[in-house]
């Protein structure tokens, strides 16, 4: 709860949210209604409209919170601690936890309903925040191929974290997080 909030709003507000990755998973967020998200919560259309001007406007904000606090853990990892033979690194092991916690959400906008725009917001911001430091580190090796090597290992990244949510977390997050390192690693290893 944001600090000053109240707890009808928190209620209110958590409510939404869980309505509307319910229907994610169903439909495209195009086609999800005011009216189906005020019903599932059992809560008048005034009432969501007093905290959204729209359905979009529900899930920006749920992906601004989301993003935001990816932000804050992708900021964290530093290359020198995902290169050390310390695997995995607490960083990586407290980042799949929160996706863990956050498994209901990231599935949905991972899924085919979900938003590629989010998607893309997060590849970019590794892509230029994360693997922008191990880009100084390798920057006498071949431009063009650390390039390649990143977009794999972007893409890879978030491969298998839409398998891990899709097949039901079997995996821990200290697993998931060693195994990424172990793949992160063996493609720096190439760039070298």
């Amino acid at each position: 709860m944001k600090q000053g909030e109240d707890r009808r709003v928190t209620r209110t507000r958590r409510l939404l949210r869980q309505a509307l990755v319910k229907r994610m998973r169903e439909k495209s967020v195009s086609s999800i209604t005011v009216k189906e998200l005020c019903d599932e919560c059992d809560i008048n259309r005034g009432t969501f409209y007093s905290h959204y001007s729209d359905v979009a406007a529900l899930l920006e904000s749920i992906e601004n919170d989301l993003f935001a606090q990816l932000q804050q853990m992708l900021a964290q990892l530093s290359a020198e601690e995902m290169l050390s033979r310390n695997n995995p690194s607490r960083t990586m092991v407290a980042l799949f936890e929160f996706l863990r916690e956050n498994a209901d959400i990231c599935a949905a906008l991972l899924c085919d309903n979900g938003d590629p725009a989010f998607i893309e917001r997060v590849r970019v911001f590794v892509r230029r925040e994360v693997l922008g430091e191990w880009r100084h580190m390798f920057s006498d090796g071949d431009g063009e191929r650390q390039e390649y090597t990143f977009a794999f290992l972007v893409s890879g990244s978030m491969g298998m974290l839409q398998h891990w949510l899709e097949s039901g977390l079997t995996l821990t997050p200290e697993q998931m997080a060693e195994m990424l390192t172990e793949f992160i690693t063996q493609g720096v290893a190439v760039m070298r």
